[in-house]
């Protein structure tokens, strides 16, 4: 699904990130949501592109409870470290695909619009990532279960995501 949505975005964006040229609201530091976001996101600016698109994917996420999932505290926590982990690979893979870019150029003076960056990552990534980490496990403990299965589940969802993820810039020939 990241992959997917990468992929569309690319379509959407080409090779100006961050929705700089499409026409959307942007709300700066003049609404609230402007400024709460900013500080949230290590100051990435919000459009209203990125928060019909986050609300419209969280929605999905969460639509198996309309249907047959029992909602509980355990699932939501899960389910929230899954969609922040997602997000991440999103974006990486916006980079891996998008013909304009590549990953031997990936850092902060390419991808201007992360702003905090530890070494040839954003800071936001590995945020996620232990968000994501400490939600799977904050899930196992909510639900009953060892924290170690949390934290294995979580890998697991890692390994598979860096796999498929390496795997593309393998096979797809504009990564480098």
């Amino acid at each position: 699904m990241s992959f997917a949505l990468a992929v569309l975005e690319i379509q959407i964006e080409g090779p100006h990130g961050w929705a700089a040229k499409i026409p959307t609201w942007r709300p700066g530091n003049a609404h609230w949501l402007g400024r709460f976001f900013k500080k949230v996101n290590k100051g990435e600016e919000l459009t209203g592109y990125h928060l019909v698109l986050i609300i419209f994917l969280l929605l999905m996420f969460h639509w198996p409870y309309l249907w047959f999932a029992k909602w509980s505290l355990a699932n939501e926590l899960l389910l929230m470290g899954f969609f922040i982990f997602f997000t991440v690979v999103w974006d990486f893979l916006w980079f891996v695909l998008n013909p304009h870019h590549s990953l031997k150029k990936f850092g902060p003076l390419q991808a201007t619009w992360h702003k905090v960056w530890l070494g040839r990552l954003p800071v936001k990534y590995a945020i996620g990532a232990i968000a994501a980490a400490a939600l799977f496990c904050l899930a196992s403990l909510v639900g009953g279960v060892s924290l170690l299965i949390g934290l294995l589940n979580f890998l697991i969802l890692a390994a598979v995501n860096i796999s498929l993820t390496l795997l593309t810039v393998i096979f797809y020939p504009k990564t480098f």
